[in-house]
């Protein structure tokens, strides 16, 4: 244990809360953060040291940084062994959530190593792969006949604390360390993009942390280009920037959308990440959702299998101008919880192309 024991405020109204006060979010409905810096406790399960790859079939100085090869085969593995150690350190000894996505397996993996109980709440809808995996742990599930409001409805009166990952400042906290590992393993040879997914951006924030703290430090002259991508099927950030807003337009979640992980009609944090996009401390791009198959199967023929959403990276590279230096794209999660969609997706008739040239192109 580190004894770091971080106040957290209010991103709206700047009230403060002890680190080992239970509140999930402020009185007022709003986020809370951690804004100082620290080293933070985690429930180790092997997270963290994923591999960073030069990908020579791209066109240019092209890297993956493999987070598919995390524990539970998602990034969300970094944050959840920040979350949970927080909470096991103040005595939370039982847990709900409603993600039925990588952050619920990841959840309910690093709870199990805590020895805290864990409920999942999912709508029927939810992917049957990650409910098994989710129970794999020893979780117990509840499927809610309505749709995801309801389960998220039916977590928050379960009578158990409420550990939403996009909440929790502490999730975040465990996403700063891919920073940290981009910058020691790209050595003199500094990263000069970044793209990942964005869906409730728990992974912007952190690596806007994480990469801020690097250059503070003196460790990093400066930081990469970050650039966040959603897709064309839902993409309210993206839509915020191009219209000038203060705020998320009214979006519904897809029903159908092959990047599912990022369809995030209304992130919780909207807030921080509109207000970093407008100051430039990142960017977002709108990837083609129908370009989704294309590149699954080029990071496939590159030896790299993951879910349909980690792939949008590449669509959002191809659409990029070429620039100079290093560029990172981060593979967020593995086919392993996604075999339904990756099935559809290679056995779908001329799923080499896309309309656009799309990602067959890169390699």
């Amino acid at each position: 244990m580190t004894g770091w024991q971080p106040d957290r405020a209010c991103d709206s109204c700047g009230r403060r809360y002890a680190y080992e006060d239970r509140a999930w979010q402020c009185r007022c409905g709003g986020t809370l953060s951690i804004h100082e810096a620290g080293q933070h406790d985690s429930i180790a399960l092997g997270e963290g040291g994923t591999p960073m790859l030069r990908l020579p079939q791209m066109s240019g100085d092209v890297w993956a940084k493999l987070e598919f090869l995390s524990p539970t085969s998602s990034f969300k593995d970094r944050g959840a062994a920040t979350m949970v150690a927080r909470l096991r350190r103040i005595g939370v000894r039982e847990v709900a959530d409603d993600s039925a996505g990588n952050a619920g397996v990841s959840i309910a993996a690093y709870c199990a190593a805590a020895g805290i109980g864990c409920r999942i709440f999912v709508a029927r809808s939810a992917n049957l792969e990650r409910l098994a995996a989710i129970r794999c742990y020893g979780a117990e599930v509840t499927v809610v006949d309505a749709g995801r409001e309801a389960a998220a409805q039916a977590a928050l009166e379960s009578g158990a604390y409420f550990a939403g990952h996009a909440w929790d400042p502490f999730f975040v906290e465990g996403l700063t360390g891919v920073a940290a590992e981009i910058a020691a393993q790209s050595g003199d040879d500094p990263a000069a993009r970044v793209i990942f997914p964005l869906g409730q951006g728990t992974l912007l924030l952190g690596l806007v942390k994480g990469f801020g703290a690097l250059v503070a430090s003196g460790r990093l002259e400066c930081a990469p280009d970050l650039v966040a991508v959603q897709t064309d099927a839902c993409a309210p950030l993206h839509e915020a920037m191009l219209r000038g807003l203060d705020r998320l337009p009214a979006m519904t979640r897809p029903t159908q959308a092959t990047a599912d992980g990022i369809a995030v009609a209304s992130p919780v944090r909207w807030r921080s990440l509109i207000a970093l996009l407008r100051r430039g401390t990142a960017r977002v791009v709108a990837a083609q959702d129908r370009a989704v198959p294309a590149c699954v199967r080029a990071l496939g023929r590159c030896g790299l299998a993951v879910e349909p959403t980690a792939s949008v990276v590449l669509d959002a590279l191809r659409q990029l101008e070429p620039a100079p230096g290093r560029t990172v794209l981060i593979l967020t999660a593995s086919a392993l919880k996604t075999q339904g969609a990756l099935q559809a997706i290679v056995g779908r008739a001329g799923a080499n192309s896309c309309a656009s040239g799309g990602a067959r192109d890169l390699v």
